[in-house]
């Protein structure tokens, strides 16, 4: 479908996001590897109004940020781990220009941005990582911090596409709660 298509769309439920108080996210893998769709959807929904979130892992060019700024009212920025190794382990790519780009977001619109964090045990839930995660949080604060708990719903998924499947146990909600605790964050 074509932009015109999508925004055809969205505005068939803008009774529901406009009585909520909400708007639309676009997310996907990236949605800011299709920066030229997006940068579209998003003129077309700020000019009309709809309040507008994009929901990104960061590791794409500055100069694709640039082109959005101006049209997005909030940026839910994904921080996986803070360490390169285990970064590049976990993603299969290395987090220097996520963090750059994380770094420059909050210099130019800190209050549009929402750091969410997957809770993976194992994986970057542990001491020294999650540690290092809230470390850089205080140093760089965003307007909003979430933990988000590991959730096994793709399990099933990826095993029936003969894909290896990754288990961890779902985070409970007191090991959230001492996540935000730890980091010093309002949950």
């Amino acid at each position: 479908p074509s932009v015109d298509d999508l925004f055809r769309e969205i505005e068939k439920d803008r009774v529901f996001f406009t009585k909520s108080g909400g708007g639309v996210t676009v997310s996907g893998g990236e949605c800011m590897l299709q920066i030229d769709a997006l940068e579209a959807l998003l003129a077309m929904l700020h000019e009309n109004g709809v309040d507008t979130a994009v929901d990104t892992a960061g590791n794409v060019p500055w100069t694709s940020f640039e082109r959005i700024l101006p049209l997005t009212d909030h940026f839910l920025y994904d921080l996986k781990a803070l360490t390169p190794e285990r970064h590049l382990a976990l993603t299969g790519v290395r987090n220097d220009l996520i963090l750059s780009n994380y770094r420059r977001l909050l210099q130019t619109c800190a209050q549009k941005v929402i750091v969410r964090v997957p809770v993976i045990p194992g994986a970057n839930d542990t001491g020294d990582e999650m540690e290092k995660i809230c470390a850089f949080l205080n140093q760089y604060p965003p307007a909003r911090t979430e933990f988000m708990p590991y959730h096994r719903l793709g399990e099933g998924k990826n095993a029936a596409l003969g894909q290896s499947v990754f288990t961890a146990e779902t985070p409970s909600k007191a090991r959230i709660d001492a996540l935000y605790r730890m980091c010093g964050v309002k949950n």
